[in-house]
């Protein structure tokens, strides 16, 4: 009887584990940037069980460019306190390139999970001019690197560079 009441309970986990609903996140890296800085947009979906989970329908990108997608999964599974769950974790990222100045609102993404719909909620964005940037400065103990009269740009210097490594290790008879 023992074991019977032990096979409930673990069933009973595995229900509680898989009943709770998933959770559908949208984030961005930082909500105030310039013209020309990229930032990662993600869609983030939490759950307890293996639904099918398909990519989402991105909101409107009107001001700024896609320059890169990717998604990553993660498993979690953990017995503790005589309970065992599993936690998926799905995310989607977009990295964005702001094209013009302005406030934005990215609406409302859109993802499927299992037979269920779900919306994220709209994200502010705030892009100012790009304006010009100070050059970077050097750290302490590091020179700034000087193009050589008679190179004309940093192709040449780059070529000349591994030519000169070459010569020196070998590849490139004298």
């Amino acid at each position: 009887m023992a074991k019977i009441g032990s096979a409930l309970v673990l069933l009973f986990s595995f229900h509680m584990a898989f009943a709770e609903g998933p959770v559908v996140t949208a984030t961005v890296d930082r909500n105030s940037m310039s013209v020309g800085d990229t930032f990662t947009y993600s869609v983030t979906i939490e759950s307890g069980s293996s639904q099918q989970i398909e990519t989402p329908d991105w909101p409107n990108l009107n001001g700024f460019d896609m320059v890169n997608n990717w998604s990553g999964s993660e498993i979690q599974s953990v017995f503790a306190n005589g309970k065992f769950e599993t936690k998926r974790k799905q995310s989607f990222n977009i990295q964005l390139q702001a094209r013009q100045e302005g406030v934005f609102e990215l609406g409302s993404s859109q993802v499927k999970v299992g037979d269920q719909v779900f919306r994220t909620r709209p994200i502010t964005l705030k892009v100012s001019a790009g304006g010009s940037r100070a050059p970077s400065q050097p750290r302490a103990g590091q020179q700034r690197q000087q193009i050589p009269p008679g190179l004309d740009d940093v192709d040449d210097l780059f070529n000349q560079m591994l030519q000169n490594r070459l010569k020196r290790y070998g590849g490139i008879p004298d």
